[in-house]
């Protein structure tokens, strides 16, 4: 979350929901779709939730770094 906080600010939304869809993409494109291998769902180390979780949190981040850089005028 601290990646997408500090692109966010730094840059702009857009440009940090890009690279943390290419990040979360790239390993489980099924994300988009929702279909998942039965390796996937039982995988321990790398499973959906998880990544949902990430995305979520991705939001978060850049929500946060939306609010830093209005509040310390950043550009």
């Amino acid at each position: 979350m601290t990646a997408q906080v500090l692109i966010t600010a730094l840059f702009s939304k857009e440009v940090a929901d890009y690279i943390a869809d290419v990040h979360e993409l790239m390993s489980m494109p099924e994300l988009t779709t929702g279909r998942f291998s039965d390796k996937q769902l039982h995988d321990t180390l790398n499973y959906p939730v998880d990544n949902y979780v990430d995305m979520l949190n991705n939001e978060i981040g850049q929500e946060i770094g939306l609010r830093l850089k209005e509040k310390y005028n950043l550009t």
